[in-house]
């Protein structure tokens, strides 16, 4: 998935953009949205207060249906993929503790 390590900022309008996304993105998850996986290709993206989902974000290829992500002019990223690949490198990180913590203690026993 492409995350915000990847995106490449041209110029002083890319990083106004990117930042002013990344912003919003921060607040997603205190506003209520959720993010669960869809199957193993998607992730469905929730508003606030709604079951279903409101936007579907391709795990493999790292687009968002929504209209933000599907302008022609940007195409490269929108509040909910940063928000998404912040909450995967969250979880990437807390595996590897758990995994470094499990070695750590089978080593002790």
């Amino acid at each position: 998935m492409k995350t915000a390590n990847h995106i490449e900022v041209k110029n002083a309008t890319d990083a106004l953009r990117l930042a002013m996304t990344a912003e919003r993105a921060a607040k997603l998850l205190s506003e209520g949205y959720t993010f669960s996986y869809e199957g193993c290709d998607a992730v469905a993206v929730c508003k606030p207060g709604r079951l279903a989902a409101s936007y579907i974000i391709n795990i493999h290829t790292g687009e968002c249906d929504c209209p933000d992500f599907q302008n022609p002019q940007h195409k490269d990223f929108c509040k909910h993929t940063l928000c998404w690949a912040e909450i995967e490198s969250e979880r990437q990180m807390w595996e590897a503790i758990c995994a470094e913590e499990e070695a750590r203690a089978a080593r002790e026993f």
